[in-house]
């Protein structure tokens, strides 16, 4: 295999795990739509966990491959882009403490509250949660 053709051989296989991703996304939105989940559903959080690190994969580095460009995100999208990356970037997929969610602060918070004979945790599901049911269902733009 020629350099040429290796690399129009990398560019296809990118566009397809990319193309796996988003049709993966877009049905597993459906699916959620249609069972009409909310918020504080059990699965919603670990629902939206998988498609956000799914729809973030063809966008992360691949040493091997690379990465599609997100250029081809059409503008329209690139500020949800841009949140949905980092949400996968700092709060699911590696937990980076420097991840913020707007006006709530920390997304990988967790905290531990004493009440006197107890200890109770709180994570940032909730906030997540909350965040995302500002913003209507996370997976009603797919």
């Amino acid at each position: 295999m020629t350099p040429r053709e290796y690399g129009e051989v990398k560019q296809l296989y990118k566009f397809a795990i990319a193309y796996d991703c988003f049709w993966a996304v877009s049905k597993s939105c459906e699916q959620l739509i249609a069972a009409e989940t909310q918020a504080g559903d059990h699965g919603y959080y670990m629902a939206s966990v998988g498609i956000v690190c799914t729809y973030g994969r063809p966008f992360t580095d691949n040493h091997l491959i690379g990465m599609i460009s997100p250029s081809l995100v059409p503008p329209e999208f690139k500020t949800l882009h841009s949140h949905l990356i980092e949400l996968r970037h700092k709060g699911f997929a590696h937990t980076d403490s420097s991840g913020q969610l707007p006006g709530h602060g920390k997304m990988t918070e967790v905290r531990l509250i004493f009440t006197g004979t107890h200890v109770r945790t709180v994570s940032s599901r909730a906030i997540f949660n909350l965040y995302c049911s500002r913003r209507s269902r996370l997976w009603s733009i797919f």
